[in-house]
């Protein structure tokens, strides 16, 4: 259980929000991951729910659910395959703020670093990792990832056309002072998105 606050000014395309924000967020978290980085088997579960509390101060009330569930299967000595679903869903009274950004190196290749936002989304990707042989100084993969979901800012019917695609090949090492990770993501439509990260994500 975790109590939230933030006083949240935001200006975007001229409509500025000026609200307060108390919310109460409640998460379940399941890892059962054999290793970090780069695991080999195991599954990462998490569920959250957070809604905005009026009583403690909020300005706007409101909801918002989300999920994600990715599982490894080493098929090979050397090759695992990772599945993962995510999913998010929000009411119309959401602030900006507090809205779903997707996009980047681990949640949506190409496409810049929450270069999607809006109230609900879902995505799958399917990823294929492959340890590199020979460079036991320093543990060295390769991943190919495919990406798969929509995001949207209204309620409207949920149609195939809404849905974006995205591809990528990756680097990944990991390195006495962690993770670092560098490759090249294609989307379905635009120009591709080249990254570069190092350290774990918080």
């Amino acid at each position: 259980i975790r109590l939230f606050s933030l006083e949240k000014s935001e200006i975007l395309d001229h409509i500025r929000e000026n609200m307060a924000i108390r919310s109460l967020t409640l998460k379940s978290e399941v890892d059962t991951r054999d290793r970090m980085p780069y695991p080999y088997s195991g599954k990462y579960h998490i569920l959250e729910y957070e809604t905005g509390l009026t009583f403690l101060g909020s300005t706007i009330p409101y909801f918002k659910i989300y999920s994600s569930m990715e599982s490894y299967f080493q098929v090979y000595r050397n090759l695992v395959v990772y599945p993962r679903i995510r999913w998010g869903t929000a009411d119309p009274t959401i602030p900006f703020a507090k809205r779903y950004h997707v996009g980047g190196q681990d949640s949506f290749l190409g496409f810049h670093e929450d270069a999607l936002m809006g109230k609900r989304f879902i995505c799958g990707s399917m990823g294929l990792r492959v340890r590199i042989p020979n460079i036991a100084w320093m543990e060295t993969h390769l991943l190919i990832r495919y990406d798969i979901g929509g995001v949207w800012d209204r309620y409207i019917n949920i149609t195939t056309e809404d849905f974006r695609q995205g591809i990528g090949l990756l680097l990944l090492i990991n390195t006495p002072v962690g993770p670092m990770q560098t490759g090249v993501g294609w989307p379905d439509r635009g120009h591709r998105v080249v990254y570069f990260s190092t350290g774990y994500r918080l």
